[in-house]
């Protein structure tokens, strides 16, 4: 956090990143799982190639880890104070 800067943009800077990086990853990992269950449809015994329930299980479960992992991180960053640190830098 810089000197004079609120709670609410800091976490939105650093917490942003890692969303928008995160949604790029799993938009590009639906692209390539879609190739790739093409390839194994011949392994694959007992399901569909395209498990919807499975893919959104899937999905929610990275997103659900993405948005956890970011909060903590931001809220910690939130928690430092920005005068201390330039004092003992």
């Amino acid at each position: 956090m810089a000197p004079g800067s609120t709670i609410r943009p800091a976490m939105v800077n650093i917490g942003g990143r890692g969303v928008r990086a995160s949604a790029l990853g799993l938009i590009l990992a639906l692209v390539l799982c879609a190739g790739a269950l093409r390839a194994m449809r011949s392994v694959l015994y007992g399901v569909s190639v395209y498990d919807a329930p499975t893919i959104l299980f899937v999905v929610l479960i990275l997103a659900s880890v993405t948005l956890i992992a970011g909060t903590v991180s931001t809220l910690r960053i939130a928690r430092i104070d920005p005068a201390q640190t330039l004092r003992e830098e």
